[in-house]
């Protein structure tokens, strides 16, 4: 909630849940509330970031919007292009966007990797994700990287590769994007 003071909201449909706390840019009404749901339903998205070309997209495809926000602007050419939205944006961000028609996660990160896109996936909690590692992590000692916590005692590098400082919690490097699918608990990753 640090990082959005302006309005904090859940959006749940059959043990999905997606929650925002939102820090307003663009359009400051609370008609640009996240999480945000395309003009069908289909799609639900959450997202941290700023698309900075987000009015000529919405020129160049000719989308109708109900708010002057770039997150809609963005759900909107995801419902018309799926992944190949991302070679139109121009901006740094973090997002997921809830399919319900095809049960799937769609997650992205920017291409230099300015907004973090942490997750974790196992049997007993299916898939969490988050721009905060502390939104998926339970801190213990037990919990710990000792390996990369050596790594970065010996280097002192840190954030590269997909490993963080937990384990089971890694990061979508940048310029990827993550599909998940939730009936079969699959990843799949894409640079």
């Amino acid at each position: 909630q640090h990082r959005g003071p302006d309005n904090s909201s859940i959006f749940s449909d059959n043990n999905i849940f997606l929650g925002s706390c939102r820090l307003s840019i663009f359009d400051l009404s609370n008609n640009a509330n996240m999480p945000m749901q395309d003009a069908s339903g289909r799609y639900t998205i959450t997202y941290n970031g700023e698309i900075y070309n987000f009015i000529e997209i919405k020129k160049k495809f000719n989308i109708n919007t109900k708010t002057e926000s770039d997150t809609e602007v963005l759900i909107e050419l995801y419902s018309i292009l799926k992944e190949k939205c991302l070679n139109e944006l121009n901006g740094i961000f973090s997002f997921i966007i809830y399919d319900s028609l095809e049960n799937i996660f769609f997650c992205a990160r920017d291409r230099l990797g300015v907004k973090p896109f942490y997750f974790t996936s196992n049997e007993k909690i299916n898939f969490h994700a988050s721009s905060e590692i502390q939104a998926i992590s339970n801190f213990s000692k037990e919990n710990l990287n000792l390996n990369y916590v050596k790594n970065y005692l010996e280097t002192s590098f840190y954030d590269y590769g997909d490993e963080t400082f937990f384990n089971n919690i890694y990061q979508l490097l940048p310029g990827s994007y993550l599909k998940y699918q939730i009936d079969n608990k699959k990843i799949e990753i894409t640079k």
